[in-house]
C-alpha cells in the first residue's frame, strides 16, 4: 500500500497488514521502535513502523516492503498486550505491572477512587520518557485506566467472595 496521504481520516485503511498474521497494524513512531528492539539495524528510518496488534501474533514491530520483521523476543520490553497476566506491564516509565496496581487497590481502605497519580506515588520515578520505553511510543494514560478500572472490579469480586466467606 502507498499511501501518500498524512491523515487521520482513513486511518484503518492506511496502516499496513503483519506480515505474519496479516491482522492490520497500528502506525508508531520510528523512534520507539529504534529504541525499544535489541537489534534495529533493519528498521528503516525513512519509512513507517507499525506494530502488530494480534496479541496471538509475535510480531511485534514491522515495516511495508520491509522483509525484517520483529518478534516478542527481540524486544527490550514486553509488550503488555502480548503478554500473559502476571507480565502485563501498564506503566513503562516506572515499571508498573498490572499485579501491583491490583495490589496497591485491594489494600487500600479509603472512600474514595484512586486515580493514576495516587499510584504513581507508591514508586520510585524511573524516567518520564513514554516516547522512549512504551512500545506504543505513547502515554500510558488510557492503559493505566482500564487497569484501575480492572483492579476496582477485582476488589469488588474479592471482597464480596470474603464476606460469602465468613459467613
Amino acid at each position: 500500500m502507498n499511501c501518500n496521504h498524512e491523515c487521520n481520516i482513513c486511518a484503518s485503511s492506511c496502516n499496513a497488514s503483519c506480515p505474519i498474521c496479516n491482522k492490520t497494524g497500528l502506525l508508531v513512531k520510528t523512534e520507539a521502535a529504534l529504541n525499544l528492539v535489541n537489534n534495529n539495524n533493519y528498521i528503516d528510518k525513512n519509512k513507517k513502523v507499525y506494530i502488530c496488534q494480534n496479541k496471538k501474533c509475535n510480531v511485534t514491530y514491522f515495516q511495508e516492503e520491509n522483509p525484517k520483521y520483529y518478534t516478542k523476543e527481540e524486544m527490550k520490553v514486553p509488550v503488555w498486550f502480548k503478554e500473559t497476566y502476571s507480565k502485563y506491564m501498564v506503566c513503562y516509565c516506572y515499571e508498573i505491572y498490572i499485579n501491583d496496581i491490583v495490589n496497591i487497590i485491594k489494600n487500600d481502605n479509603s472512600d474514595s477512587i484512586l486515580t493514576k497519580e495516587d499510584i504513581l506515588k507508591h514508586f520510585t520515578k524511573k524516567h518520564k520518557d513514554c516516547l522512549h520505553h512504551n512500545p506504543l511510543g505513547e502515554d500510558c494514560d488510557k492503559t493505566f485506566k482500564n487497569a484501575i478500572e480492572f483492579a476496582y472490579h477485582q476488589k469488588k469480586g474479592w471482597f464480596y467472595e470474603y464476606l460469602a466467606w465468613r459467613k
